[in-house]
């Protein structure tokens, strides 16, 4: 999506205030005076302290910030909104901010504004155009708000115009739908990897709303949470997690020393969580009640708890029909991704101590491409330097015969540039090997590689093996058949399934001189052993 400049942030915010306006019967929203600036430095860190223990109610937050402030405990509720469902509508101040909109909103609902630029005259004209349901228009709205929310200065023009408070309401409102709720923590994640903003942040509530979602049993909602949480947490965190980068583990504070990290990379039309989950059965009525929705947060995470655990993820597609911006295809390079990942995941501390990455087809070209590219630039030499093995999951090292069917395939028609990079005996793809090999052989990485054996069903007209044993096989390392398809190669049925086992092996040996050292527990200051013996004793 095209963000031309800092306007159109207003103009998201408005928009989702317009239908807050219709969903509230005639209460219509305007801007929010700057909260007062009562929470010291100290107040907002104990406050994110709380908020990351893992025992936190949301009660213990609202009784905090009235012991620490001279409000009443009644206002110290407005703070953290999920305590009651009327709380924002009751305070005085939110409800004059909601009776203000309305001029606002038609001062700059008049102005000028393309039908797609989420803002100016666009939404109403649409709304005329067809009945769109409010859902899915605020999910519009959200969606382009998480992308300005990705430009700091526009980060700023949010909480300016009474973006946290009005992302509040709509998340109170819309809290029978994930995606929405998801996209809005998203956005407050965003927002959180800018200091100035914390206490804007904090004092809006969202601290009480954020660890009562970081405890919740849905593995995608609590893990935005925990990213949001953690960029707040500059007391004991020192790495900030930027838009598409999560903390599986550990996600409350701890003051168990981390020893080492294991990233996760998805591939082609993967995702962070979705990717990583237990096999699917068939026979749901059957499943497992131990089943997982995310493997290295449930299993990893149990097995190996010194680990930080880390799982990335990017937008991926198999046909460019649907493309809305030309400028996209530069941006879904082999190239463009492996250089924005490298630069993320050096701001989340990558490098800093050794490192296993583990990697599902496509996601694996990109853990080549990101080390090369690691490997000529002095900054991210702590990268190569750190990392201990990779695990390989049908990593189409040599192409993948999805490209071959790019022409017979509807959907594949205008294949994406993804798929492009992934044809068989590609100049670039063949460079990109090649150059890879010998740096493995140079660094002495250890390597593991699993292959599919079974076909995959693309669609219902297409049966193939995505990626061929022998484009599978790196020839570095161990590799390993497995009677499965490409879907369900990263994929383990059980935590004692050779799949899940023999990755669990690898990455223990790989790290293993890192797993046996001792490390002093870390110290806490005299708050953050407070917020310790709390968390103990709830």
């Amino acid at each position: 999506m095209h963000l031309p400049h800092s306007r159109r942030t207003e103009e998201t915010l408005l928009d989702l205030a317009h239908q807050i306006h219709h969903r509230q019967q005639g209460v219509e929203v305007s801007r929010l005076p700057p909260p007062p600036m009562w929470m010291s430095g100290m107040h907002q860190d104990m406050v994110v302290g709380i908020g990351r223990s893992r025992k936190t109610r949301s009660t213990m937050v609202a009784q905090f910030i009235a012991d620490i402030s001279d409000v009443s405990p009644s206002m110290s509720k407005v703070l953290v909104p999920n305590i009651s469902s009327t709380s924002i509508a009751g305070s005085n101040d939110v409800h004059s901010w909601l009776c203000k909109m309305k001029g606002h909103v038609a001062h700059l609902h008049s102005g000028k504004g393309g039908l797609w630029c989420f803002g100016g005259n666009g939404l109403p004209y649409a709304q005329s155009l067809s009945s769109v349901p409010s859902e899915k228009v605020e999910s519009f709205c959200l969606q382009a708000l998480a992308k300005h929310s990705k430009v700091p200065s526009h980060c700023d023009k949010i909480v300016m115009n009474g973006g946290l408070q009005l992302l509040q309401k709509i998340y109170q409102l819309r809290h029978d739908s994930q995606k929405i709720q998801r996209n809005i923590i998203r956005t407050i994640g965003n927002l959180a990897l800018h200091e100035h903003l914390h206490s804007a942040i904090a004092q809006s509530g969202w601290i009480g709303i954020l660890a009562e979602v970081m405890k919740s049993p849905h593995v995608i909602q609590a893990s935005h949470a925990a990213r949001a949480l953690a960029n707040l947490d500059r007391e004991t965190v020192e790495e900030k997690y930027e838009d598409g980068v999560y903390i599986l583990h550990p996600q409350f504070r701890t003051s168990q020393p981390i020893k080492a990290d294991v990233l996760f990379i998805h591939g082609l039309l993967g995702a962070a969580f979705k990717t990583w989950r237990q096999k699917d059965h068939s026979d749901m009525e059957n499943k497992d009640t131990n089943y997982t929705e995310c493997w290295p947060k449930t299993w990893l995470a149990a097995d190996c708890p010194s680990l930080r655990i880390l799982s990335v993820e990017y937008d991926s597609h198999l046909s460019d029909w649907r493309s809305k911006c030309p400028m996209e295809n530069e941006r879904k390079s082999l190239a463009y991704r492996g250089r924005e990942l490298l630069t993320k995941l050096k701001a989340a501390g990558v490098g800093d101590r050794p490192v296993v990455w583990v990697a599902h087809s496509m996601g694996g070209l990109l853990v080549k491409k990101m080390l090369l590219d690691a490997s000529e630039d002095p900054e991210m030499r702590s990268v190569v330097q750190n990392t201990q093995g990779i695990v390989f999951y049908s990593v189409p090292h040599s192409g993948s015969r999805l490209a071959e069917y790019s022409v017979s395939a509807r959907f594949l028609l205008f294949p994406s540039v993804e798929v492009k990079e992934l044809s068989k005996d590609s100049p670039a793809l063949r460079e990109l090997n090649n150059n890879f090999t010998k740096f493995i052989r140079e660094h002495e990485v250890n390597i593991l590689s699993f292959g599919e054996m079974l076909p995959t069903y693309i669609g219902s007209m297409i049966k193939l093996h995505v990626v061929p044993l022998n484009s599978a096989d790196l020839g570095i390392g161990d590799f390993i058949p497995l009677d499965v398809n490409h879907l369900n190669i990263c994929k383990p049925g059980s935590r004692d399934s050779f799949l899940y086992q023999r990755s669990l092996k690898f990455i223990k040996d790989a790290l293993a001189k890192e797993l046996k050292r001792t490390i002093p527990r870390i110290p806490m200051s005299e708050e953050a052993t407070t917020l310790y013996c709390i968390r103990r004793e709830c």
